[in-house]
């Protein structure tokens, strides 16, 4: 989670600025704003229904049916809120201007992370807003946080658009291979523009094949580091336009997220490619340790004993801290080595089906080469996440990995503290950039 402290201290820096006030909603929403910014194709179909009084109710129906919500636009607006939904909703088509800014908000909300809008709206909006934005379940609603964050710094969206892409990826972790002394200057105040700027300029100098990364900002994490987030063309791409009669050509992009950790000796890299991600990093570690110096993957080991002891434990009907529901074995007892499966598609633990097995064929924990996946249930808060570990060897080196790209990133940090803390073993994303050296 961010720090309000921290971003208010002007440790957030993102390119370009926005309107800070809600006088935003007396004009037109800013095209850039929407459509460069924060990626939403509906811009101009929103603003296009302005003089359309059956449609903007419509929309208004369709968008905005919660009271809370209308109630706040209506406050907005000068429209009476006495009435009922239906009828504060009919008064909200008389403002259409007003209404447009909250139907992009809208659009924007769907396919939001709950953990990427409630990281940035704890850090901007003060606890009586926080609190009339809870559901009846303690649970935010969050297209009324994002027209609160909205209202109150309608950039701090474009953080939650980072954010967003950083909860949904999975990181490769990586560590410093060199050992370094602190920087000159604390990390945080070093990842800003003037900075981060010269490094990707050199890197461009020594690859001038590659595309030209664009720093768009950083974003700090309380007691976790900074992520800094660049953006870079991909390939050639194109796009249809809704007629079907015209094609725009451009290029697709790639968001590279590197989250410096532990004063930049660590380091976790969101990307779709490996290597540029891992030496834009060593340019930027290079400039703050002064010193040259490089990133590899962090192979956190793991040993037999610790594992076995693990798989014991999961495995145990009086244990229950972590249910095991699925297990994948190759080379199996079956005779011909086939692989099995024994599965669960409910949060029932499968303990019975795997002792059944071994009574009825043979074990199939006597090998964890042969352990091709288990899938656990880990409960967080509310919610049950099923969560598939993997026991492979790298370089020789046996680890214990997981897929941190189905969990938000707070759950990610939530689940390795809880393996480590309850079984001692620390386990790793299935990414990894770290390459050839």
């Amino acid at each position: 989670m961010l720090t309000t402290n921290e971003i208010q201290a002007a440790r957030v820096h993102a390119a370009g600025s926005g309107a800070t006030t809600q006088s935003i909603l007396a004009t037109a929403p800013d095209r850039d704003f929407w459509e460069r910014d924060l990626l939403r194709h509906t811009y101009r179909a929103r603003l296009a229904i302005e003089d359309d009084a059956d449609a903007l109710l419509e929309e208004i129906r369709k968008s905005f049916r919660s009271r809370p919500a209308v109630e706040l636009i209506a406050s907005l607006a000068g429209v009476d809120t006495g009435g009922n939904v239906g009828d504060i909703q009919e008064g909200l088509a008389r403002h259409p201007l007003v209404v447009i800014h909250f139907l992009l908000v809208d659009d924007f909300a769907q396919y939001k992370t709950s953990a990427a809008v409630a990281d940035i709206a704890e850090a901007y909006l003060p606890n009586s807003e926080l609190a009339a934005c809870r559901r009846r379940n303690d649970e935010y609603d969050r297209q009324l946080l994002l027209m609160h964050l909205y209202l109150r710094k309608p950039e701090a969206l474009r953080y939650v658009q980072g954010l967003n892409d950083w909860h949904r990826k999975g990181a490769a972790p990586m560590v410093l291979k060199e050992k370094v002394r602190d920087g000159a200057t604390k990390l945080e105040d070093f990842l800003v523009r003037k900075n981060i700027d010269p490094a990707l300029a050199d890197l461009r100098k020594k690859h001038p094949a590659h595309p030209r990364l664009h720093y768009v900002m950083t974003v700090p994490r309380k007691d976790d580091g900074q992520l800094v987030f660049l953006r870079r063309n991909l390939h050639p791409d194109y796009v249809w336009n809704d007629d079907g009669t015209d094609v725009h050509h451009g290029q697709k992009s790639e968001w590279i997220i590197l989250h410096f950790k532990d004063g930049g000796r660590a380091l976790k890299v969101c990307s779709v490619t490996s290597e540029v991600p891992r030496l834009v990093a060593d340019r930027i570690a290079t400039a703050f340790f002064g010193s040259d110096v490089h990133y590899v993957d962090d192979l956190q080991a793991a040993s037999d004993a610790a594992i076995e002891n693990f798989l014991a434990a999961i495995t145990d009907p009086g244990d229950g801290r972590l249910p095991i529901l699925e297990i994948v074995a190759a080379n199996s007892p079956l005779r011909g080595g086939h692989k099995v499966t024994i599965t669960n598609e409910s949060d029932r633990n499968i303990i019975d089906g795997i002792d059944h097995f071994e009574e009825a064929v043979g074990d199939l924990f006597d090998d964890l080469d042969n352990l091709a996946r288990i899938k656990v249930a880990f409960v967080s808060g509310k919610r049950k996440n099923r969560i598939s570990l993997f026991f492979p060897k790298k370089n020789g080196t046996r680890v214990v990995q997981y897929d941190d790209g189905r969990l938000d990133k707070n759950r990610c940090a939530e689940f390795e503290r809880f393996m480590q803390d309850e079984f001692s073993i620390k386990v790793r994303s299935t990414e990894s950039k770290g390459g050839k050296r």
